[in-house]
């Protein structure tokens, strides 16, 4: 399988960033203009065999927010937090996920000022739960009422990388 991934040019790719969210997870309200134009977030394209099958956004020195819509994330030193991660449907459960996320690990492990990856996941997402279970991280706070599109907890998921 011929896997990369490849640095999405903010904010010129926002508006492809955002369309392709849409199509991942159609029920999520999408991140605004906001995020891609924030200057510690950044975007990376999926692809597999030359096509674009995902993405993956994360922020450095920030944490998960108290609600979904959260504009302004609290600053958290020596964290990089996942805001996203995702698949089009047709490419999940064939191990790419764990590629992307074995390639996120190991960027973070080269940023000298990181120590964990944060991430966020519905706790009704078993299959996000188990993808991060296999990559050692482990469960943080639930915190009810994140997400509202429909209303649900969301489960924090921790990886201290001195751990891998």
């Amino acid at each position: 399988m011929n896997f990369a991934i490849t640095k999405a040019n903010l904010p010129e790719d926002g508006g492809r960033l955002k369309a392709l969210m849409d199509i991942i997870v159609p029920e999520e309200v999408p991140f605004g203009a906001e995020v891609w134009e924030h200057q510690d977030v950044e975007c990376y394209w999926v692809f597999v065999e030359d096509q674009q099958v995902g993405m993956i956004v994360f922020q450095k020195n920030a944490g998960v927010g108290a609600k979904y819509e959260q504009l302004v994330l609290p600053h958290v030193p020596e964290q990089l937090y996942l805001l996203f991660g995702g698949l089009l449907k047709e490419w999940r459960f064939r191990g790419i996920g764990s590629l992307a996320f074995h390639w996120l690990t190991t960027k973070a492990k080269r940023m000298d000022d990181i120590e964990r990856i944060v991430s966020n996941i519905r706790v009704s997402n078993e299959a996000s739960e188990e993808l991060h279970r296999r990559q050692e991280f482990q469960k943080g706070i639930v915190i009810e009422g994140y997400y509202q599109n429909p209303e649900e907890a969301t489960q924090v998921m921790v990886l201290e990388l001195s751990r891998v």
